[in-house]
């Protein structure tokens, strides 16, 4: 599931990736080399999260789970223009929170899906002075019990 979770979202990113897209580059962290410096930005990159057990439903076969994923969003900046980024992050994070809003369930992935976002700040990363935020994508699935282990 963890699979499939990963593949939906980096599915959204990489529809929203290039030429004429919100995203100059998108990555899939464990399974894309990690990059020194990246080439076009805003960048995204997805990363795991957590996984937590929310409930069974009782019935001792299917147990509803929680899981998580960061896609952390990076806008190159101008210490003196700070507005310019924080623009481009409003632009990225809108079109990737209505791309999601048109997929609740991740192509099936996932029961559904609740994004969310965190607080942006400006950080010093590959050598850049950056304005990055984070969209955390939880999505809700079954799990039999027997694959909880």
């Amino acid at each position: 599931m963890r699979t499939e979770m990963r593949a939906a979202i980096y599915s959204i990113l990489q529809a929203n990736t290039g030429a004429g897209h919100v995203l100059g580059e998108s990555y899939d962290v464990p399974n894309d080399p990690q990059k020194t410096d990246f080439g076009a930005y805003p960048v995204a990159e997805i990363h795991y999260d957590e996984k937590t057990v929310i409930a069974n439903g009782g019935d001792n076969r299917d147990w509803e789970i929680d899981m998580r994923f960061l896609v952390v969003v990076y806008v190159p900046m101008d210490p003196d223009v700070i507005g310019t980024a924080e623009k481009t992050m409003d632009t990225v994070m809108d079109t990737l929170d209505n791309a999601i809003a048109q997929n609740l369930t991740l192509g099936g992935a996932v029961i559904v899906v609740e994004p969310a976002q965190t607080k942006p700040e400006i950080i010093v990363a590959k050598s850049k002075l950056l304005y990055a935020t984070a969209l955390i994508v939880s999505g809700r699935f079954l799990q039999p019990t027997n694959a909880l282990s």
